[in-house]
C-alpha cells in the first residue's frame, strides 16, 4: 500500500497538472521528498500494526479453550515494528524516484512493486532452509534496509530540485 500511495503521489500529480504549485511551497528541496515519504508511510503502517492486533485477539480467543497463550516470537516483534516500517520506506523511496521518471499511474505503480520480489525471496530463502531467520539475521536485513533507505532519501532529494521540476517535468 504504501508504494501505491507514493507511486500516485508524484505521477499522478503530473497527470492531473496539479504538480506546478510544488515548487512555488516555501519547502526546501529536502523537505518534498521527506512529506512524500511521510504521507505514503503515516496511513499503512498504523493499519498494519491494528490488523496483527486483531489477529493476535482473534488467535488468544480461539487458543484460549485449550488454556495456550499467544505469545509472538522477537523476531516477529523486529519484523513487525523494525523491518516493516523499514521496507516500506524503501518502497516508497523506489516508487517516488520511479514516479518522478514515468508518466502513467500503472506502470509506476507496477515497476516499483517489483522491489517486493527482494522480500519475498527472502521469506522464500527463510521457509526452505536456505537462510535462517532469526533475530540476529531480522536484525542485519533490517540494518541494510535502513541503509537502502538513507540512500534512496538522498537520492530522491536530488530529484526534487525546484528548477528539475519546473523545466524537465514539464511544467512550464
Amino acid at each position: 500500500m504504501p508504494t501505491s500511495i507514493a507511486a500516485y503521489s508524484i505521477v499522478g500529480e503530473k497527470v492531473e497538472k496539479s504538480l506546478e504549485p510544488l515548487p512555488a511551497k516555501p519547502m526546501t528541496d529536502g523537505e518534498i521528498p521527506l512529506w512524500k515519504f511521510t504521507s505514503a508511510l503515516v496511513p499503512p503502517i498504523p493499519a498494519d500494526w491494528h490488523g496483527v492486533r486483531s489477529s493476535r485477539q482473534r488467535q488468544i480467543i480461539l487458543l484460549r479453550n485449550w488454556l495456550i497463550h499467544y505469545f509472538p516470537s522477537w523476531g516477529a516483534v523486529i519484523t513487525l515494528f523494525r523491518l516493516a516500517p523499514l521496507a516500506a520506506v524503501l518502497g516508497i523511496g523506489v516508487a517516488v524516484i520511479v514516479s518522478s521518471r514515468v508518466n502513467d499511474i500503472g506502470g509506476a505503480n507496477q515497476i516499483a512493486g517489483l522491489m517486493w520480489i527482494l522480500f519475498i525471496s527472502i521469506f522464500i530463502a527463510g521457509a526452505i532452509g536456505i537462510i535462517t531467520l532469526n533475530i540476529e539475521s531480522t536484525l542485519l536485513i533490517a540494518f541494510i534496509v535502513l541503509v537502502a533507505d538513507l540512500a534512496l532519501f538522498f537520492l530522491n532529494r536530488e530529484t526534487f530540485n525546484r528548477e528539475e521540476i519546473t523545466t524537465k517535468w514539464g511544467l512550464r
